[in-house]
């Protein structure tokens, strides 16, 4: 019997792309649209980020370390450092915590529960959601910078 944790978990990056095209919807509409690019851009370059290291670094998963039972549906059980959801949750948070969105201690909050829901399926150790957190963070620190940085060379 699959749970509704594990249908969540199998489908989080669509929910991702459902909840960031209605973010972005609202956004487009508003005078701020570089909040929904740098939404995009930062989940895009964590999420590549993430995967090169995870092809780079091979790392078993807790649940074929510990042999266990996989709580998700099927994984690459060799891809467990560091944690691409965990990244581009986090990124998605930062970006709107940079541009002070209304909601954005809430999306923090949806941030570390998707990390956390990662260590207790087994599909991560807690390291993997922590380095995937910096990832994010990071990754969307820079991409905000650059902005902030081309757009003031274009208006001089």
């Amino acid at each position: 019997m699959i749970s509704l944790y594990q249908i969540v978990g199998l489908f989080f990056g669509e929910i991702l792309l459902i909840v960031l095209y209605f973010v972005g919807l609202k956004t487009l509409f508003l005078p701020h649209k570089r909040t929904f690019i740098e939404l995009f851009f930062s989940g895009l370059v964590a999420w590549t980020g993430v995967s090169i290291i995870k092809y780079l670094f091979p790392v078993a998963r807790p649940f074929q370390a510990l042999g266990t039972e996989l709580l998700t549906l099927p994984v690459n059980p060799y891809a467990s450092f560091p944690s691409g959801h965990a990244a581009v949750a986090f990124a998605i948070a930062t970006t709107l915590w940079l541009h002070n969105y209304t909601n954005r201690k809430v999306w923090f909050g949806v941030a570390v529960l998707v990390a956390v829901g990662r260590v207790l399926l087994f599909v991560h150790y807690p390291i993997d959601v922590i380095v995937g957190a910096l990832i994010g963070m990071l990754t969307s620190s820079v991409i905000y910078a650059l902005y902030v940085q081309f757009s003031y060379h274009k208006s001089i």
